[in-house]
């Protein structure tokens, strides 16, 4: 009886196992997949005023808006972004003329200072947006269909002056900004002109002014009832 016991039991042992082992080779797949795009595009990523003189003041644009994948889909309304002022690092390869580092930080001075923005002829507000350490908040912006779908930043700079070279008295103007050369703002080179009775030799104010404007998307919004 005993042995009988032990057999069947055995047998079930060998069946269960025979079972789990079928079960183990059987295999499903499924696909999976996705197409993924921007939200938003940009229509440079670069800006250069090029020379520019103290008290000038010079004007620039660029668009932003909803990418085509957006406008074609419709389960989201919109895309709230954010706009932010990084430093920019000197990666000058120009060797002949490299970008002044006045403090030896390897950043060009900020020009973010003396730039006033604004987003379709409205200034964007900075409250609520969140802080971010060593970044300079400079407003937020959305965009939205069907008719909100592209946004113009417009930009004025207005450069600075140097402080050894302006005068609060005679200044026709207030300027935006005042360089400083102790904290290493700009520096002094000498350059060598020719004059009707020979040449001079006078020391001239230079800097490098520039920082990386970002365009930070913080949500995308889904249609209200979606």
């Amino acid at each position: 009886m005993k042995k009988l016991v032990f057999s069947i039991i055995i047998a079930l042992v060998l069946v269960i196992s025979g079972v789990t082992t079928v079960a183990a080779y059987e295999g499903h797949e499924v696909d999976v997949r996705a197409h993924v795009e921007n939200a938003i595009w940009t229509e440079t990523d670069d800006l250069n005023f090029g020379t520019v003189f103290p008290e000038e003041q010079k004007e620039s644009d660029f668009w932003i808006g909803l990418s085509q994948s957006f406008l074609d889909q419709t389960v989201y309304s919109s895309v709230q972004y954010s706009l932010w002022w990084e430093p920019k690092p000197i990666t000058d390869p120009d060797s002949q003329n490299p970008a002044l580092d006045a403090d030896n930080d390897t950043y060009y001075e900020n020009i973010y200072p003396y730039i006033t923005l604004d987003i379709d002829g409205n200034t964007p507000s900075t409250s609520g947006q969140r802080s971010i350490s060593g970044v300079k908040a400079a407003g937020l912006g959305a965009l939205s269909t069907p008719v909100d779908t592209t946004d113009n930043i417009h930009l004025v700079l207005n450069p600075p002056v140097f402080d050894g070279w302006y005068n609060s008295v005679t200044d026709p103007k207030t300027p935006s900004g005042v360089l400083s050369l102790e904290n290493k703002d700009y520096v002094v080179t000498n350059e060598t002109f020719t004059v009707a009775d020979g040449s001079v030799t006078v020391g001239v104010p230079k800097t490098d002014l520039g920082n990386i404007l970002k365009i930070q998307v913080e949500d995308i919004v889904v249609h209200t009832g979606s």
